[in-house]
């Protein structure tokens, strides 16, 4: 990755450096950002440059269009990217790349976030988020459990009680309750959003990389263990349940326009 150059990575995710930046950013905004195999693939790929670029201090995460990300692709649900086995997923090694990333990601979320959008912002360091902002956990409505990480990681940032809720309910989060629960770190205007992450990665990358990586090794190594077998357990509840009748009602309604019955389906 050379400073000043930009890539246009397999799936539409932009990287480029600024410095001691690395910026990704999914560019697909004609789709709202969906997220996929590819997705997850190329997200990995670039995690891993930047872990392995000295040069790099901070990763700013980012995304075009009005959404940050409206979720998994359901195209894709229908052929199941967990069916040859989770362990060799691309959404595994990212979700594993994440977890164990060295320096610290900083977030802006300037629309909504939708199932693998606010699940993926648990394993960033620091989150602004637009005004415009909202967030969905909707493992229920879909048939459905938590990925990334997010069933260990947001009883962590917002209570075990507020977890169950969102995860359960499905239920849209407000920007304003994400802030007070915890979810975000920062609540900006929307047209201050770019300049707010920008300004803040600024600053994490005139800091010591030595000594940001260490504070971050420390935060993480207490809870790493403990994560890593929460997101083997998460992928394996959900291979099956891709495979099973709830997903594929959820996915039908959703093209058919119509709200999925689950009365029939386990």
């Amino acid at each position: 990755m050379q400073a000043g150059a930009r890539e246009e990575l397999p799936m539409p995710i932009a990287v480029e450096r600024r410095g001691r930046i690395a910026s990704i950013t999914f560019n697909r905004p004609e789709t709202g950002n969906l997220m996929n195999a590819t997705l997850f693939a190329a997200l990995r790929d670039a995690l891993r440059e930047a872990a392995g670029d000295d040069a790099v201090r901070v990763v700013r995460l980012g995304s075009t269009g009005e959404a940050f990300t409206r979720g998994g692709d359901l195209h894709e649900f229908m052929h199941n990217p967990l069916k040859d086995g989770w362990e060799r997923s691309a959404l595994y090694d990212c979700t594993l790349e994440l977890a164990r990333f060295p320096k610290p990601i900083v977030a802006a979320v300037q629309g909504p976030a939708i199932g693998g959008g606010s699940t993926l912002i648990l394993n960033c360091d620091i989150v602004v988020a637009s005004d415009r902002a909202g967030f969905v956990f909707p493992f229920s409505s879909l048939g459905l459990c938590p990925e990334i990480g997010s069933s260990y990681l947001l009883p962590l940032a917002v209570g075990e009680r507020r977890a169950r809720d969102w995860m359960l309910t499905s239920r849209r989060i407000s920007a304003e309750e994400a802030r007070d629960a915890g979810l975000i770190t920062e609540l900006v205007p929307h047209e201050q959003l770019e300049a707010r992450a920008d300004a803040i990665a600024e600053q994490l990358a005139g800091y010591s990389g030595a000594a940001m990586s260490a504070t971050k090794k420390l935060l993480q190594e207490v809870h790493l263990a403990a994560l890593e077998a929460a997101i083997q357990a998460e992928l394996r509840a959900l291979s099956v349940l891709m495979e099973g009748p709830a997903v594929k009602e959820a996915v039908g309604a959703f093209f058919d326009k119509r709200k999925p019955d689950f009365s029939t389906v386990a």
